[in-house]
């Protein structure tokens, strides 16, 4: 039996919860809102961890997922003026790169001519921005929605590539070429029928050979484009073409393979690899990392893939994480010798009824403790 003191502090508690805690419908939320409490999916993967600050893509996200409605803190929140502030410009960059590839790939499916000149003025805002600061676009959290990967895969290749780029300090006009070919590395796609491109299950090899043939489609389109570089046509030709000869489509070898194409295949299978697929699921950015290391004088460049390995940050300052021990922080640090254990700032665990005390954890110190989801 609840005695009358204990009674009064259960109340006490519960109106307390009530004042800080408010339930709202996914529709009538708004960028700066902070999430009370952890949210799942129905599969009990974590979508958003407790104390983030809600974006317009974290939103978007949650739509995505099915989610009604969520637990907010009622007087905590982060004016949206700050959030369009902290995000605008590389947020209006990345939907400016959507736009403009999702437009050239509905062209060439349509058999429109195109112009790329949209996406040439994109890329030369990417390469600004990279130059500036390169965890500028990495920071973002990219919805992977299945049926925009090829347009999110374009834009993402783009960026790592220009990344990869700065680091072998190619020149500025040479780093334009190099993220212009990223971004319209699978324009060809635009001609591979959509049942082709989006099969759930393993391709037949007739289905394959079509799936191929992408690659000369998308370096015939660009040839044929006014002002094309033939560089840029040449990463669209030879991006699927490997270090040991045995890739496609003109079984090209090692330093035979343009020095672009090899950046960007090296890109192009690193973000196909962490996206989830309509027939299987993403895998982590340091599981990625060990497929490309292990692929080392095989499917990649050697030398190249050290270059990756060190330079793209696997988890970017920023991302939020979920460890092993259950608890979620968002990285804070990376060491740039080893990128793959960055330092995270702890600040709430998977299980919302344990309480923990903020605290930064440094990964090169902690070598039982792994990061094993990446929720934003």
């Amino acid at each position: 039996m609840v005695e009358k003191k204990e009674y009064a502090n259960i109340c006490r508690i519960s109106y307390l919860v009530g004042e800080i805690m408010e339930k709202v419908k996914v529709l009538d939320l708004e960028p700066g809102m902070k999430v009370h409490k952890n949210i799942f999916d129905k599969y009990g993967k974590l979508l958003l961890a407790e104390g983030t600050i809600l974006k317009q893509q974290f939103i978007r996200k949650l739509e995505l997922y099915g989610v009604i409605e969520i637990a907010i803190d009622k007087n905590s929140s982060v004016s949206s003026d700050i959030i369009d502030m902290q995000t605008s410009e590389s947020d209006v960059i990345y939907q400016e790169a959507f736009n403009a590839i999702k437009d050239v790939l509905y062209k060439v499916k349509n058999a429109h001519a195109i112009d790329i000149k949209i996406v040439a003025e994109v890329v030369e805002a990417i390469v600004d921005k990279v130059l500036q600061d390169s965890q500028t676009f990495l920071r973002l959290s990219s919805i992977r929605e299945m049926d925009n990967y090829t347009y999110l895969h374009s834009i993402d290749v783009c960026i790592y590539s220009i990344i990869m780029g700065k680091n072998l300090e190619l020149d500025n006009k040479n780093l334009f070429r190099l993220g212009l070919g990223a971004m319209l590395h699978d324009i060809g796609k635009g001609k591979i029928p959509t049942e082709i491109l989006l099969k759930p299950g393993p391709l037949t090899e007739e289905e394959f050979n079509i799936m191929k043939s992408h690659t000369t489609y998308g370096y015939e389109i660009i040839k044929n484009s006014s002002n094309f570089d033939m560089v840029t046509a040449n990463i669209a030709l030879q991006h699927h073409e490997h270090w040991d000869g045995n890739g496609y489509p003109l079984h090209l070898k090692e330093n035979d393979i343009n020095v672009f194409a090899r950046i960007v295949t090296i890109c192009d299978i690193y973000d196909a690899l962490t996206a989830n697929r309509v027939y299987r699921g993403r895998i982590l950015p340091h599981e990625a990392a060990e497929y490309i290391i292990n692929s080392n004088g095989v499917i990649a460049d050697p030398s190249l893939t050290k270059n990756f390995v060190q330079n793209v940050a696997m988890y970017p300052i920023g991302a939020t994480v979920l460890l092993s021990t259950g608890e979620i922080g968002r990285v804070s640090e990376i060491h740039n010798a080893m990128p793959l254990r960055p330092v995270i700032d702890i600040f709430a665990h998977r299980d919302s009824e344990k309480r923990i005390l903020e605290h930064k954890l440094n990964l090169m110190d902690e070598l039982t403790i792994f990061i094993v989801d990446v929720i934003n």
